[in-house]
């Protein structure tokens, strides 16, 4: 028996209709829940390292603790609308002591919950939505921060940094 993809999947118009108003759901959720969250910063772990490093799933070994939800990738352009208005690269570099006023807001909003995903990053289940709504201590777990980690440790006061690094 073949596995069948999404696209084999979807019948006709009416079940692509529903995934899309399924997803809308899980986006408006996601905004809602992340819009009233107000996470100290030093409660807050930043993880960061080399991509399939295996940033994702230490992230989601660290989701398992008690209290703690988590932000996928805050600099992906694919998920967060306000990254190409902030001119950012793929992978920035920025001295330790430099200036970059609207970076630092926003990453203090990624650090502190504000912010939210245009592709919230979990399945259709009952259990990851309340486990979301539920945790006010933030995971953030971003692969392009690596090479803006000593900015970061000199402008916020962060429970925890984690740089992860594989050895081939």
């Amino acid at each position: 028996m073949k596995r069948e993809g999404l696209a084999q999947r979807v019948r006709d118009d009416k079940d692509l209709t529903d995934i899309q108003q399924a997803w809308k759901f899980l986006y408006f959720f996601d905004k809602m829940v992340m819009k009233t969250k107000r996470v100290k910063i030093k409660d807050t772990i930043l993880m960061t390292g080399s991509p399939r490093s295996g940033t994702t799933w230490l992230m989601e070994v660290l989701d398992s603790i008690p209290g703690y939800t988590f932000i996928f990738e805050p600099l992906n352009p694919t998920f967060f609308t306000e990254i190409p208005k902030l001119g950012l690269l793929d992978k920035p570099y920025i001295k330790k002591d430099d200036e970059w006023v609207e970076l630092e807001r926003y990453l203090n909003r990624a650090f502190t919950g504000p912010i939210y995903s245009v592709l919230p990053p979990y399945n259709f289940k009952i259990k990851p939505l309340i486990h979301r709504l539920l945790n006010h201590r933030l995971i953030v777990k971003s692969i392009r921060l690596t090479r803006v980690l000593p900015w970061i440790t000199n402008r916020f006061d962060l429970r925890s940094t984690i740089l992860l690094i594989r050895h081939p």
